[in-house]
């Protein structure tokens, strides 16, 4: 069985590199048709100033990635299709955001240069936002797992692409073949919306750009710092020995071009691969990025020197015309160069996957350094040859680093997964200013908001920090305390490197305040926790477990018990949601007819998370918050008596007012009169439905559901009955002698079902 599951993974992971392959080649021969019909149409010099707007358009291309599409391949690879199409709506509308930036830029630029090179600016700009978009259609889909679709994006744009570079070629200037390359990819833009039936939500970029603010800033400055060093080594190359010198370089990367189309295949889904080997096998993570860069280093050399020895001169001229004898003495450094880069392209997919975005920077910025510096002192000495052998050199030491950081981020991925539970004070580790120091990205982020909760905290964190599931981080965001919260917080941290430990310097308000923890959160999966409740020893392994086997699920949850100070057990919650039904509007009649459920306290998926609104503060704001949730997806029910929600006198929501309750929550709250409070909280119904990804008729039939929900309780009525639960906090019978039950649930020696 092992063997067979083993061997369909293997051919599934070759059938999505095989179409990451595919559409490579595709989209690398629509490149290579441009250049090649510019540098046989204009000759040497103009295909010189083509390849300067073409550098410029890497550049801005990386900051389309690292902003917008390397986020969205890490961390919605695989996820639920509710949550990728949220995701992709978001992302290309920040790509084709930096486009349009990038564009005005561009045009204003090629105005003021003039000339020849004015004009490809102009034209650069004009199909930025095109070009940019249409790349983030691509890495929508191979996220999605969906090679075929990418490849039939690249294959409309490649048919696209040859009337116009007919129409350009009669034109027979740099700007008319910048257009027509644009304008393709313009039509492959469009089709994308027409695969998807996606729209780039541009009012989605604000909170894109803030959710992966903990990757997309690193990503940026390591894609831009690679292209943008190739651009200033062409640049500098153009200034020093001329704009044919220039074109000699290019020259020698089209002979290249079809094995470079198959590094770039390989890199569209290997971080994607490397996510999953290093999610289910991830002792085969080392194995899986060497073999991957030494098939890419192998191949390059094959290649090249194929295409020294074999390809004859006349074929080489009739491909690069006038090009072709500056650009074949190139061939042996770019040869190697590739190589190079080839083994390094291994070692990028493990440090992606590992969520090691410090140590994957240092080599980036390494490798773009030693470009620029070996480049431009090649050029120096002895012009396009110069440079092309110290961008060969500058890429094997570069290579080295990069297998260098990996070794080391394999080695911090296995210590920190090692320890699987224990005892808070069983693990002293070294912190950076109370900051947590793991260097990978846990599988789960638990984020605990306090304020003032010196008093049941430590027993709270023995609970979280003694799970059987240890692959997590633990946020404690500290809202202001003024008691001696600040000091458990700081203890715990200095134990435990799981732990990283915020402080607000003033009360933000309890909601805002649990917010700000998913923004920080590096984990897939999230789960608020309370500093007073108390939690079962096999909680975590439970719900992550049933979000595995389940993936159709956004949220897991177990059975919880209330009890009060002493640890006594004073009333069993018996679940009465029907949120795991499979249609959509069932889910969210349950929400609004029925009482009960603590949803918010489950593990959640974090894309789940980031897709949907933030929790916010008007009355009962919850409810709409986990309606929206179970709109995205269903809950999986832990049938096991795991979670223990603690009452005490101390509460924060032991208040007999609706705009007392939610002043609680955010103070800003205290100037809103009740009607508006409870006008929020129906509207927030409307919101979540219409933000929901649902079929039209779903979508009706939530409206329908919410509508009868109105008819059947008026407002005042609905705010009564919302307020039982908490008004009845502390009207429970003398409790039982239960406080060993709960005691031998947190140490794992019992499992009870209820």
């Amino acid at each position: 069985m092992r063997a067979a599951i083993r061997s369909h993974s293997v051919r599934a992971m070759a059938q999505r590199l095989s179409w990451g392959l595919a559409d490579q080649a595709v989209s690398s021969l629509t490149n290579f048709t441009v250049s090649v019909f510019v540098a046989r149409t204009l000759g040497a010099v103009e295909f010189g100033i083509f390849t300067l707007a073409w550098v410029t358009y890497t550049v801005l291309l990386n900051v389309s990635r690292g902003l917008a599409t390397d986020p969205l391949v890490v961390r919605f690879s695989g996820a639920p299709d509710a949550d990728w199409r949220s995701a992709v709506s978001r992302s290309c509308a920040t790509a084709l955001g930096v486009g349009a930036t990038a564009g005005v830029v561009s045009v204003a630029a090629g105005m003021v240069m003039g000339g020849t090179l004015g004009s490809a600016f102009v034209a650069l700009g004009l199909i930025l936002p095109a070009l940019l978009l249409q790349d983030a259609w691509r890495f929508a889909f191979f996220a999605a797992g969906q090679g075929r679709r990418a490849f039939g994006n690249d294959l409309v744009w490649a048919g696209a692409l040859l009337p116009a570079l007919l129409l350009a070629a009669s034109a027979g200037s740099v700007f008319a073949f910048l257009l027509a390359w644009g304008g393709a990819a313009a039509v492959a833009a469009v089709f994308g919306w027409a695969q998807t039936g996606l729209l780039p939500r541009s009012s989605g970029v604000a909170s894109w750009l803030r959710q992966q603010r903990d990757l997309g800033p690193r990503y940026l400055v390591e894609n831009v710092s690679i292209s943008g060093a190739a651009q200033i080594r062409m640049y500098g190359l153009g200034a020093i020995a001329g704009f044919a010198d220039v074109g000699a370089v290019r020259g020698a990367d089209l002979l290249l071009g079809p094995f470079i189309a198959v590094t770039m295949g390989l890199a569209l889904v290997a971080v994607a691969e490397a996510s999953r080997v290093l999610r289910t096998h991830p002792e085969r993570l080392g194995v899986f990025c060497l073999g991957l860069g030494g098939v890419q280093t192998t191949g390059a050399l094959v290649w090249g020197f194929g295409v020294l020895a074999l390809l004859p001169h006349s074929a080489g001229a009739a491909v690069l015309g006038e090009v072709w004898p500056s650009a074949s003495a190139l061939l042996l450094p770019a040869t190697l160069a590739i190589a190079g880069i080839g083994l390094s392209n291994g070692a990028t997919a493990g440090l992606r996957a590992l969520g090691a975005a410090r140590r994957s920077l240092r080599c980036q910025l390494f490798a773009a350094s030693g470009l620029v510096t070996c480049g431009l002192t090649g050029a120096a000495v002895s012009g396009a040859s110069g440079s092309a052998w110290g961008a060969a050199i500058a890429a094997w030491c570069a290579a080295a680093v990069w297998w260098f950081q990996l070794i080391a981020g394999l080695g911090d991925h296995r210590r920190d997964a090692a320890p699987q539970g224990g005892s808070p004070v069983a693990t002293v580790t070294g912190t950076e200013g109370g900051s947590n120091t793991m260097m990978t990205a846990p599988r789960l982020t638990i984020g605990l908001p306090v304020y003032n909760g010196e008093k049941y905290l430590a027993e709270s964190l023995d609970t979280l920090l003694g799970q059987t599931f240890g692959d997590f981080e633990l946020i404690i965001s500290d809202n202001a305390s003024t008691d001696g919260t600040e000091a458990t917080c700081r203890r715990y941290a200095a134990m435990d490197a799981r732990i990283r430990y915020l402080r607000q310097p003033r009360n933000i308000g309890a909601r805002p305040n649990h917010n700000l923890l998913v923004e920080q959160a590096r984990g897939e999966l999230f789960k608020w926790a309370a500093h007073d409740d108390l939690y079962g020893r096999d909680l975590l392994a439970a719900c992550v477990t049933a979000l595995d086997e389940h993936p159709e699920a956004v949220l897991a949850h177990a059975d919880e018990a209330i009890i009060n100070e002493r640890n006594q057990i004073v009333m069993h919650c018996e679940y009465t949601l029907d949120s795991d039904s499979p249609y959509a509007p069932d889910r969210l009649r349950s929400v609004l007819f029925t009482e009960g459920g603590d949803d918010e306290y489950g593990v959640i998926r974090t894309s789940a998370l980031r897709a949907a609104k933030p929790n916010n503060s008007y009355h009962n704001s919850s409810r709409t918050f986990i309606a929206e949730l179970a709109l995205r997806g269903r809950f999986h029910h832990v049938p096991e008596l795991l979670y223990f929600r603690r009452d005490h006198p101390d509460r924060g929501d032991r208040n007999p007012t609706i705009r007392a309750l939610c002043a609680n929550l955010d103070p800003r709250r205290a100037e809103h009169s009740t009607a508006r409070l409870l006008t929020e909280y129906v509207w927030g119904f409307v919101g979540s439905i219409s933000r929901a990804p649902l079929s039209n008729s779903e979508r009706w039939r939530c409206y329908r559901h919410l509508v009868h929900w109105l008819v059947r309780s008026c407002v005042r009525r609905v705010a009564s009955r919302s307020l039982a639960p908490i008004m009845s906090l502390g009207d429970y019978t003398e409790p039982a002698e239960t406080a060993p039950i709960v005691a031998e649930v947190v140490e794992g020696q019992r499992r009870t079902v209820l």
